[in-house]
């Protein structure tokens, strides 16, 4: 083990190492309002695409690589997370709320989560109350105010009020401590999938959900967490690699035009990666992708 002893650069000097590598930096007070909000380690990030040997060293970019090109990427990175986060935020709003309806009416009770006996494991569900119970007790929210001057008994809300405040992630694993099947996949359902898949999707949303809410790059990103390459019984992910957005983006598309079935997210994605000039092979889309009946463009 070595010890770290590379200095910080100063933007200009940011410059010159770029060039140093290959870089073409036609507008230098372009570039460094670039990698003034945006750092080098950042930008490089997205440049290692354009490098001679990824991951050799030292670094030197294909011959004409330019600045722009790096920018452009960056840009569409960013404008695809976004759009992935439209897709999500709908999503979210939708599982938690199937869940506490679904579950409400199952067992005729709005505080149905309360009772430890409904699921597979208490410690998990233990958990579930005390995240619940910090949600509560931290929020502001009108609604939540009105329980609090109102109710004491049960100390919770309804389950449809928590659904508002606390996260998908604790919701997602709720879901997955139900130990009715049948409820399970009655609330799977209403996404077109059985309750194991549906379990598989949120954790794999939720890992995809949090690289976009932290600016991560994800459009050649090979993802850790995969979902499964037949979702249902007739619906196979038409891609190449499941590791790759494309897996990512199939699995949203399913779930999401089961909810908005007049929805052109994959239109726009289309468009998205025409509009940059993206390679969509490197997503991990096969030739002609977007002609495929599954996509519904």
């Amino acid at each position: 083990m070595a010890t770290y002893t590379k200095p910080a650069l100063s933007v200009q000097d940011q410059i010159l190492l770029l060039e140093r590598r290959g870089l073409v930096i036609a507008d230098k007070v372009a570039a460094a309002n670039v990698l003034t909000l945006c750092n080098l380690y950042r930008f490089g990030g997205f440049a290692l695409h354009f490098w001679v040997q990824p991951h050799v060293r030292p670094q030197q970019y294909q011959p004409g690589t330019t600045f722009e090109a790096v920018v452009n990427l960056m840009n569409f990175d960013r404008a695809l997370r976004m759009l992935v986060m439209d897709a999500v935020e709908l999503l979210e709003v939708s599982v938690r709320s199937s869940i506490t309806s679904q579950a409400s009416l199952f067992y005729a009770a709005p505080h149905w989560y309360m009772d430890s006996g409904r699921f597979k494991d208490w410690k998990k569900h233990l958990w579930f109350l005390q995240k619940c119970l910090g949600d509560f007790s931290r929020s502001k929210e009108v609604y939540v105010q009105h329980y609090k001057d109102n109710y004491s008994d049960p100390v919770l809300p309804p389950s449809w009020i928590l659904a508002e405040i606390s996260t998908f992630g604790t919701w997602s694993n709720l879901y997955e401590n139900l130990s009715e099947r049948k409820l399970r996949n009655q609330i799977a359902g209403v996404f077109g999938l059985d309750h194991e898949t549906f379990e598989k999707n949120l954790h794999v949303l939720s890992n995809t959900r949090n690289y976009c809410a932290h600016h991560n790059r994800i459009w050649n990103r090979v993802f850790s967490f995969t979902p499964k390459r037949k979702q249902a019984k007739a619906i196979t992910l038409p891609v190449t690699d499941q590791r790759r957005f494309a897996a990512q983006a199939g699995m949203i598309w399913i779930m999401l035009r089961a909810i908005e079935p007049n929805s052109t997210w994959t239109r726009q994605l289309r468009d998205l990666i025409r509009q940059y000039g993206i390679d969509h092979r490197q997503m991990g889309f096969p030739a002609n992708w977007e002609q495929d009946a599954f996509w519904g463009i």
